[in-house]
């Protein structure tokens, strides 16, 4: 059964539009429960590869790992097939998903040091290349590419990049986007923020520790570093430090959100969730070595590292938002609209004059939350009607 809620936008002046947004899945207001009878987060299965990887993501219906120079790829996180060994001795660290493309990161480590990028639209045919910066963090976003380590680079097709900040101080680890901006991550505590990925403000955050990656979800990011740090903000700009549950000695190397939960992974095999990324319980993983990334796709978290794991299967009423954009939301440009939900799915967003015939106006599969867009057609309309819909 399909349920649905509305939100009445006050009624604009002149030329602009009467406009309703109108979500057609369930508008979770509390994180959702996974099952009272077991937890899948409990529930890790060890799946045997003969490599390694540093980082994973979910696009396109499969998951894609890189670590050194290989790069796997599989569709259920259990069953995995090896895609390219990539020569030139890269070491890659990250990879992302976004408008159809592949994107992984690293550093070429034969001769002189550089930034490696290599790109694919089908995550088994990949085309390799140089940058001028060292990377280790990518993630998607508006419409763009952004690559950070020793500097921060932007790409719309993964081939050209910009280099806008060659030289961060300090570099990032790590990168996401949420709430309309950019978090990077990086050592000695660094943590930046951006709206472009070009101007970058320095934020202050309580700890030395270096920080690996950053998430965000359930409207805060969180970030994981060394000696089992874990940092959360609502607005990028202001950082709490929590307790772990590890101590000291435990260095924490990855995160990922989905369905209400945040999931880290780190040394020792260790993994920690939380609903809030305040509180942090401990599970079971089976393994002992390092774990370096997470991910999450076709109903499970996939970690990665000296071992991969597969979850249980991870059942959720999805959180779906679909509200006004950023402010100014309307313009002579058309109506600016933001869609927070599960990243992995595929969505489909409709409009309607009357609510009664539907037409499709975007498809897209959510790499980042929240995702922004503009409806452009929205100025020759008298009223206005959006839902959102998962395929």
């Amino acid at each position: 059964m399909q349920t649905t809620a509305t939100l009445p936008l006050p009624r604009p002046t002149g030329r602009h539009p009467r406009l309703l947004l109108l979500s057609c899945l369930l508008l979770c207001l509390a994180p959702p429960r996974l099952g009272a009878q077991s937890d899948p987060l409990d529930q890790w299965t060890s799946h045997s590869v003969a490599y390694g990887s540093d980082g994973v993501a979910y696009g396109d219906g499969q998951f894609v790992a890189v670590g050194g120079g290989t790069i796997l790829a599989s569709t259920d996180g259990a069953n995995w097939t090896l895609r390219a060994e990539i020569y030139g001795a890269p070491l890659l660290e990250d990879v992302a998903y976004g408008n159809g493309l592949w994107v992984a990161v690293g550093t070429w480590m034969n001769l002189r040091p550089t930034g490696a990028v290599l790109t694919s639209t089908d995550g088994a045919t990949w085309t390799s290349s140089s940058v001028p910066v060292l990377l280790s963090g990518v993630a998607y976003a508006n419409g763009q590419f952004l690559a950070v380590g020793a500097g921060a680079l932007t790409s719309t097709d993964g081939a050209s990049w910009t280099v806008p900040n060659p030289g961060l101080q300090g570099g990032l680890n790590g990168i996401c986007y949420g709430n309309g901006q950019f978090v990077g991550v990086g050592p000695s505590g660094a943590i930046l923020t951006s709206s472009d990925g070009a101007n970058w403000t320095g934020r202050y955050s309580g700890t030395a520790n270096r920080l690996q990656r950053v998430a965000y979800g359930n409207g805060q990011f969180v970030a994981v570093g060394w000696y089992g740090t874990i940092l959360t903000s609502t607005d990028g700009a202001t950082w709490t430090t929590r307790n772990s549950c590890t101590g000291p000695t435990i260095d924490l190397e990855g995160i990922a959100y989905h369905s209400g939960q945040f999931v880290a992974v780190g040394w020792y095999g260790t993994i920690l969730t939380s609903t809030d990324g305040a509180n942090w319980t401990g599970r079971n993983s089976g393994t002992g070595g390092v774990l370096w990334g997470v991910a999450y796709g076709n109903g499970r978290f996939v970690a990665v590292g000296s071992a991969l794991l597969t979850s249980g299967t991870v059942t959720a009423t999805p959180e779906v938002r679909l509200a006004p954009g950023p402010a100014p939301a309307w313009s002579a440009n058309g109506m600016s609209l933001a869609l927070d939900g599960p990243v992995g799915s595929n969505y489909v967003i409709q409009a309607s004059s009357d609510l009664v015939n539907w037409t499709p106006i975007l498809s897209f599969n959510l790499t980042n939350s929240p995702f922004y867009f503009r409806d452009t057609t929205a100025t020759n309309s008298a009223a206005r009607f959006y839902r959102a819909m998962v395929q």
